[in-house]
Order: structure tokens, then sequence, then C-alpha cells
């Protein structure tokens, strides 16, 4: 059997184990509306889009906070055939599969690793709701393949800004990133205007409707209401501080300017950093699945509760393969000379940065940690290509 071939069927089990699973524990829910507020911010995407497609008023400050992208697509799609919705979204991350194994492949010769995202519970489950995780996995590992493959760099430019529009986590690294289509060919200046076809529409949209012309708050918004909070807190009493307890509410009635806090943050290194790595491992690496730690999460209790059981368990193993995956990067960085370090950034970016915006289960983290699974595979490939080396 072909590598091509081995691809495309751990990519189509990929897309079966997840229509199978989103059906077994949604049923009928499939089939109606409920499925977009079926977990957390799927109801806020869903009004947004269907305000954008109706014409209606938008709500205040939920454009900034969610962009126009992803909620344009996906309530087109609900407002068609929710099913056509969940269907797409599967497709999505069985393509997202797809380019973690070839990405995988070209930088081994082999793939080792990367089918272990059969086992992500989070990546099964997300096509089942109107979130941004099934389309903003799918579009960072097509950036990832883009890059490795290597000729055609400014497209992966272009995938890691379409992520950027759909999940605003995967900013940071897009911005850094766009300095790669500033060579003048025919492809950078392609990409250019299709990015700036993209930025364009949020820009004006949000400086129209609340002031201010900006891709996305949620970032800044969530570290004032999250991270800072819980900084502040451990400052206060010595240990760990949950963003919902009277301290954190005090803390940022205190400080309510976003530089404040910054500040406050940078003169507390040692309580900043204490409350990352908690945030990280407690709440993120050593959590289960984000889409099954909510009683509304799931239509079904004992199947969610297992799969919240199994989730946290396989998520200490993809946590585990960090560190051959650090030794892969840098295996990645020293062959590529650089070239195309946009790749080696994709999947830790989303992990260093997890801490400081979101506390809900591995919703978030788990895609970096997918986004890595190629490097796990390059960094266990050259282990051991080294213990087999003959010692003359």
């Amino acid at each position: 059997m072909t590598s091509s071939k081995t691809d495309i069927i751990i990519s189509a089990l990929v897309f079966l184990f997840s229509i199978g699973l989103c059906a077994y524990l949604y049923g009928e829910i499939l089939a109606s509306s409920p499925v977009t507020g079926a977990l957390y911010d799927s109801e806020s995407y869903n009004s947004l889009g269907t305000a954008i497609w109706l014409g209606d008023e938008l709500p205040g400050g939920r454009l900034a906070l969610r962009g126009y992208f992803y909620p344009f697509i996906a309530t087109a799609m609900v407002l068609y055939s929710p099913v056509l919705f969940v269907i797409s979204q599967t497709l999505a991350i069985s393509i997202g599969v797809y380019c973690l194994l070839k990405s995988e492949r070209i930088l081994t010769g082999k793939v080792w690793i990367s089918p272990l995202a059969l086992l992500s519970v989070s990546l099964l489950v997300s096509p089942a709701s109107m979130m941004t995780e099934a389309l903003g996995f799918t579009l960072a590992a097509a950036a990832l393949l883009a890059f490795v493959a290597g000729p055609n760099r400014a497209w992966g430019v272009l995938f890691l800004v379409l992520a950027a529009m759909v999940k605003p986590a995967f900013l940071p690294v897009a911005v850094l990133s766009s300095v790669m289509v500033l060579r003048l060919n025919r492809t950078s200046i392609i990409v250019s205007i299709l990015m700036l076809a993209l930025v364009l529409p949020q820009l004006l949209a949000t400086h129209i409707k609340d002031g201010k012309a900006q891709i996305s708050n949620a970032g800044s918004s969530n570290f004032q209401k999250r991270f800072y909070p819980a900084v502040a807190g451990r400052v206060q009493t010595g240990g760990f501080v949950s963003y919902r307890s009277d301290i954190a509410v005090a803390a940022r009635e205190m400080r309510p300017d976003l530089r404040d806090q910054i500040g406050f943050v940078i003169r507390h290194p040692s309580a900043a950093f204490k409350t990352w790595a908690t945030i990280l491992w407690s709440h993120h690496l050593g959590e289960s699945s984000g889409f099954t730690n909510r009683d509304n999460a799931m239509a079904k209790g004992p199947p969610r509760d297992f799969l919240k059981t199994v989730s946290g368990v396989l998520n200490k193993i993809f946590a585990a393969l960090i560190f051959p995956a650090i030794f892969g990067l840098a295996v990645y960085f020293r062959k590529s000379r650089f070239r195309s370090w946009p790749a080696g950034f994709i999947g830790p970016s989303i992990v260093v940065t997890a801490p400081l915006v979101y506390w809900q289960g591995d919703r978030v983290v788990f895609i970096g940690l997918l986004l890595l699974l190629p490097f796990a595979g390059l960094g266990i490939d050259r282990l051991f290509a080294f213990f087999r080396a003959d010692p003359k």
C-alpha cells in the first residue's frame, strides 16, 4: 500500500469516527438548530452570524470579539442545514489530519506519531458545535504543511491569516509570519491581496460598529478577565485563585485598564510564571476534553462522563509528546536553517499562550498539541536513529 493511500485511509477513519461519535452523542439534536448552542460560545457565534446574514443590528462588541469570518460561513451552513454544517466541519478535521500526516512524512519519510490524532476526543467531537476549533485546526494544519513542504511558503502565511480570522489565538504567529510575503514575486503579491481582502472588512466593520478598527479583542479581553486577576490573587494570597473568586473580581475593579494590568504582571514575574504554569497543567494539559466537561456539552450523560475520563488520560499522553517534539523542533530548525520557521512556531505558540486567555479544559491547547505531533515524530525518529547508529 502506498503512503498516499495510507494517509487517505487514516483521514477517512477520522471522518468516520468523528461523524459516528457526534451522531451517537447528540442524536436528533444534529438535525436542528440547538446544536449551535450546545456548548459555551456557540450561541454567540450563531447570533452574530444570523444578524450578518439577515441584515439585523449587530450585537455591540460582538464583532470585535468573534470576528465576521467564521460566524458568516458557519451560520450560512446552519441556516441551510445543520447536518451539512456538522458534515462540513467533520470533513475539515479529516483534511487537517491528512495535512499532519503529510507533514510528518515530509519530515521523516514515514508516519510515526501523527495518527494519534485519531485519539483526540476534542478533535473528534468539535464538529458538532458552532465553535472555531475544527476549522481553526484545519487551517493551521494546512499552514504547517505549506511551510514544511517549502516552495510555497507564502500560501502558508495565507492559511495562518485565515486561521487567525477564525480563531484569534493564531493571530500572534500569523502577524510574525506575514513578513514572509514581503518578497516581490507573483505568489507573494497574490497572497498579499487575498490577505487584505480578508482583513480589511473586519477592520472596517469594527471601526464603523465600535469606533475602533481591530481584528479581535478576544485575547486582551480574556487576559483582563482571567489571567491578570489570577496573578493578582496569587500575589495577595500566595496561592492559586480562580478568576471567578471575590479576590479576582476586586483585582479587576482595582485595575480596570489593560496597560495597568500588564504592568502589574510584569512587575510580579514569579507570581505570573507560577500562575501560568498552574493553568497550563491543571486547566489545560492535565484536563479532560473541553467539549465534555460541562453538563450541557452533550445530550447523553454517561458517554460524556466516559469520554471525559478517557480524554483526561489521553491528554497526558499528548502532553508527554511535547518533549520529543521539542527535540524534533530543534532538528527541524537546524535542518531548514529557519527558512520555514513559522512551521515550528504554530503549535508552541498555542500551547504557550493558552493559559493567558483560556480556562476551558483542552478546548484550545489540544490544537497546539496536535500540531506538534509531526515534530514529535521527527524527534523520536532521530532518537531511534542515534541509538541504532554503529558506534564505529
